[in-house]
């Protein structure tokens, strides 16, 4: 049910009930996704994984000030069985700290000895700093005012995640604009495992690191006629946009302030040479035509003598004792270039083409593009395909097990709608058909591979939903825990934002 939200999970107020259920993985084959979505890195989706692959050092340059808070939350790590290690055996033979390790350090120490400048890898060494200080933001403050406090502090200091502390109380904040509270004698082991850890693990990376991203300059026309109804759908919600305030703006580059030279290449770096963070899309699925899932018998008619069951261009997926194939179609998406005015969109330089073909990411850019233009797809790439591939399997499954359907008929008539935007919808508001999903995921940062995967899962989640409901289908909320929410649906954009627009409640 659309709106049915856990609002205290999301908002970080509960974290114990941040389990994933033990069904959530049966589904699909982590195998068949990612070789479905083309993510070229392993991925781990429990927290016990994560906490598997994490390392910690200590930063040695820090003040005494900081020392107690940081040797707490040491303790915390080494609690959680964290490998914690001496900065010393942290270095590899170039003195940098090898890939993979965390750094964890004070926040006030000398520019010159910061410990970006001993890193390895920019998106592999995430560097936590704990502040001895109040959070630079307050509760009251709006959802813009908070994102660049936050983004000011992690840029001059050139951290990944921020911890204030005052007194007993620590406050986490992170690029998304998420403020976390919580008091560190009664919580801090729940919060570390179910919050810090996942961000820690699952770092913000560009899409072309994840996954093979092949560019097409000057490839389509969004002023084409056959656009005309998405481009003008796409225009109307950001206008809409621009007179509720859902979206925050555009962060440049240009606009923050940095310690020196460096650390200002380093950012732009780390940001893909991109001209600042934008927040949100706005995406329209172009319609796609899905043949009708295969029901399979038993194991043996995986290899049937008809050999109508090819499973490398097919998915398995397991919907509680029965199963299907899924032929995995290609998935094409219009959306908001990264950096764009979301709420102000200039149609012909704005919005690029995103497809995925036999696990490869297609972006086209738009006609008389020019290399000046920072044309480049949206952190959230992965996730965005990932809910199209989604849409389509859904497509498919429905139209075996139900017949004609208005979700299927719907999406290879006039495809389907994507909104994304950093807040959640309030509870008790009700729109039948479609389903809440991901308040229970781990908290991983926004563009990972995890956010992708855990699309499909949930999907597939709303999905089982509906059937036990027995109602129709018409799309899913995807709630992304200290991030915000996505919803799929089958209504227009502008018709969508609008509903949200009455009902919504900032991160």
């Amino acid at each position: 049910m659309l709106f049915k939200a856990k609002i205290n999970s999301v908002a970080g107020n509960d974290v114990m009930t941040n389990k994933i259920e033990s069904r959530f993985f049966k589904s699909l084959n982590k195998g068949d996704i990612i070789k479905s979505l083309g993510v070229n890195e392993s991925v781990s989706l429990h927290i016990d994984e994560m906490l598997d692959d994490l390392c910690i050092t200590y930063f040695d340059e820090i003040k005494e000030e900081t020392d107690a808070n940081i040797s707490m939350l040491i303790s915390v790590f080494e609690a959680l069985n964290i490998k914690v290690i001496p900065f010393s055996e942290a270095l590899n033979n170039e003195g940098r700290v090898k890939e993979g390790i965390a750094i964890l350090t004070s926040a006030v120490i000398d520019e010159t000895k910061s410990p970006i400048h001993l890193v390895s890898n920019l998106y592999n060494n995430p560097i936590i700093g704990v502040f001895n200080s109040p959070p630079p933001v307050s509760h009251k403050a709006s959802n813009q005012e908070k994102l660049d406090s936050i983004v000011s502090v992690l840029a001059q200091e050139f951290v990944h995640i921020a911890l204030f502390v005052q007194g007993d109380q620590w406050t986490i904040c992170t690029m998304n604009g998420a403020v976390i509270d919580f008091s560190f004698e009664k919580e801090a082991k729940e919060v570390v495992f179910f919050t810090l850890i996942p961000k820690l693990t699952a770092q913000v990376t560009p899409p072309q690191m994840l996954s093979t991203l092949v560019y097409k300059h000057n490839e389509f026309d969004p002023l084409a006629e056959n656009y005309a109804p998405f481009t003008r759908d796409l225009a109307s919600a950001a206008n809409f946009l621009r007179e509720n305030g859902m979206l925050m703006s555009h962060t440049s580059i240009d606009a923050l302030c940095f310690k020196n030279k460096l650390q200002e290449r380093l950012a732009r770096k780390y940001l893909d040479n991109r001209t600042g963070m934008s927040y949100g899309f706005l995406v329209w699925q172009l319609p796609v035509s899905v043949k009708p899932a295969i029901f399979i018998e038993s194991s043996e008619s995986l290899f049937a003598e008809k050999n109508v069951i090819n499973m490398k261009e097919h998915i398995l997926v397991k919907l509680d004792d029965a199963a299907y194939a899924v032929e995995i179609p290609e998935v094409w998406v219009l959306s908001t270039r990264s950096g764009c005015d979301k709420t102000n969109l200039d149609l012909q330089k704005d919005i690029v083409r995103l497809g995925l073909v036999k696990g490869k990411i297609i972006l086209e850019t738009p006609v008389n593009y020019s290399p000046d233009l920072d044309c480049k797809p949206s952190y959230d790439t992965l996730t965005i395909l990932a809910h199209a591939l989604g849409n389509a399997i859904i497509s498919s499954l429905l139209k075996t097990i139900k017949g004609d359907n208005p979700f299927s008929l719907a999406l290879e008539i006039n495809g389907a709608s994507l909104f994304h935007w950093h807040g959640y919808t309030v509870p008790g508001q009700v729109l039948q058909g479609y389903y809440f999903h991901g308040y229970s995921n781990p908290s991983v940062s926004c563009s990972t591979p995890q956010s992708a995967i855990y699309t499909l899962y949930g999907k597939l989640e709303a999905l089982k939903n509906n059937l036990e409901h027995d109602t129709a289908f018409l799309g899913d909320v995807h709630v992304e825990p200290h991030h915000g929410t996505n919803i799929s649906s089958i209504l227009s954009l502008t018709e969508v934002i609008r509903h949200v627009s009455n009902v919504y409640v900032p991160q």
